[in-house]
């Protein structure tokens, strides 16, 4: 019995009758010297192909594909005939079981540095620099959706372009607002999470009005969907999302990048997403097993929201979130269309555009990978957090009544504020208690009660470097 005469084709034989063969274990081994093999992704056993170091998910059918344009492309019809006699006898279910499984790749990205792929090449990302390369400079494997659908070419002439315009005019026009904003990107566009940060994005209207209606469109939802060209983002519209179902990391797969839930509803509590951020994600798909994603490859959280997300305000809390307003400079009447020209993204938006935009999220990469997340003070949200957390009158009350380094009569407040407010008549002592921590931990200062002889008291100080939280 011969084989053909090619050590590639060696599962091909033919005896001295002249009789076509297919030799299976060999046949195994030839699609696995293709970059056929098994892998376990999202809990389950998968076919997956690696060419030239990217990774795709399969299907039996593009096996059968294959070992079909193998045949044809090498004239070799007559094995092919064999092979056509009964194709799943050769590569059906239990006989692609014996393609090895080989591990998970890591593809996420290093501590210090990040990569974009794109269709002609891939950018390599630093705080100093942003290097092109062409895919034969690639080592390791990655998987094929980390591939941006663009080519991308460096812009010969420096310059400002639409969506770099458009980032500024969100945060005001001001540089260093400007700066954060470009930090927080190039947070949620870095695949890794050992720099200590594991934060959620918070997105609110720099002008959120008093009923939590959005003044609309002034462009936290556009940010995901830049986001979305860049990485692997699931948009989650939160007004509709139960964040208790079992379900409720359905779309989320080992690939995922970034979960973005927009607009979320008035009182969802903060701790609903302590576990996402933390210790890492639990996925459960209907009709599916259920799959871990381990802390240090799960996905980044943005958060948008016409109302302040509600949290305890303490140490854990604030840990896990950085809060950003967006200037309303944008609304439904005036849109970024409106301002440019033109839809960003679309097919009619220039090259030259879409390779700006790129670089202006690797530059934001590199903002992130020199200086971390930035912090810029508040605007309007500490006056928004005290008021989502207690009442518009509360605030107004301690304004007028809460003096700084002096000795209040406790019950005296709370009298006074019930009787200026009579629909709060029915607040609690724990609850008037209970806003007064609010307001001083929301204000930078110290809140003090004690009693004494019968008496309440309180006393609200300022902070001095060093003081803890309720001292």
């Amino acid at each position: 019995m011969e084989t053909i005469n090619s050590p590639l084709f060696d599962f091909l034989v033919e005896n001295e009758k002249g009789t076509k063969k297919i030799l299976h274990a060999k046949l195994i081994y030839f699609l696995e010297a293709m970059g056929f093999n098994h892998a376990i992704l999202d809990g389950r056993l998968e076919l997956i192909r690696n060419t030239n170091g990217i990774i795709r998910r399969i299907s039996i059918m593009e096996i059968i594909d294959f070992v079909r344009t193998t045949f044809e492309d090498n004239e070799l019809k007559e094995f092919l005939d064999v092979f056509a006699e009964s194709p799943s006898r050769y590569v059906g279910p239990a006989k692609l079981s014996l393609l090895k499984t080989v591990d998970l790749i890591n593809d996420r990205d290093p501590r210090n540095s990040s990569r974009f792929y794109f269709q002609n090449c891939f950018c390599e990302i630093t705080a100093e620099s942003i290097m092109i390369n062409s895919y034969d400079k690639l080592k390791g494997s990655i998987w094929e959706n980390r591939i941006i659908k663009r080519e991308y070419k460096k812009s010969k002439k420096d310059f400002v372009g639409q969506f770099h315009q458009w980032s500024m005019n969100i945060t005001g026009n001001n540089p260093r607002r400007f700066r954060a904003l470009q930090s927080f990107i190039g947070y949620l566009l870095h695949r890794n999470k050992e720099r200590g940060e594991n934060k959620a994005i918070i997105l609110y209207d720099e002008k959120m009005t008093e009923d939590g209606k959005a003044n609309g469109r002034v462009g936290k939802t556009l940010l995901g969907m830049a986001l979305g060209h860049c990485r692997d983002v699931v948009m989650n519209d939160a007004k509709t999302k139960n964040l208790k179902s079992d379900f409720a990391n359905e779309l989320v797969t080992s690939t995922t990048d970034c979960v973005y839930y927009d607009d979320l509803p008035k009182s969802t509590d903060f701790e609903n997403f302590y576990s996402f951020i933390t210790t890492g994600v639990e996925v459960n798909k209907k009709y599916k097993a259920a799959f871990r994603i381990e802390d240090w490859r799960s996905p980044k959280l943005i958060i948008s929201s016409n109302y302040y997300v509600l949290g305890d305000g303490g140490d854990s809390d604030r840990a896990r979130r950085y809060e950003f307003e967006i200037s309303n400079y944008y609304s439904a009447d005036f849109t970024p269309e409106q301002d440019f020209g033109n839809r960003f993204w679309d097919s009619k938006w220039p090259e030259s555009e879409w390779n700006n935009f790129f670089e202006f999220m690797m530059k934001c990469l590199q903002i992130y990978l020199l200086e971390g997340l930035i912090e810029v003070e508040p605007i309007n949200l500490t006056t928004k957090k005290i008021k989502d957390s207690t009442s518009s009158e509360f605030l107004e009350f301690a304004a007028a009544f809460f003096t700084i380094g002096e000795k209040l009569d406790k019950r005296e407040l709370e009298t006074n504020f019930k009787f200026l407010y009579p629909r709060w008549k029915h607040l609690s002592p724990h609850g008037f208690h209970k806003w007064c921590g609010i307001y001083a931990l929301n204000t930078g200062l110290n809140y003090r009660p004690w009693s004494s002889g019968g008496e309440y008291y309180c006393e609200f100080t300022k902070k001095v470097e060093n003081d803890r939280d309720g001292e």
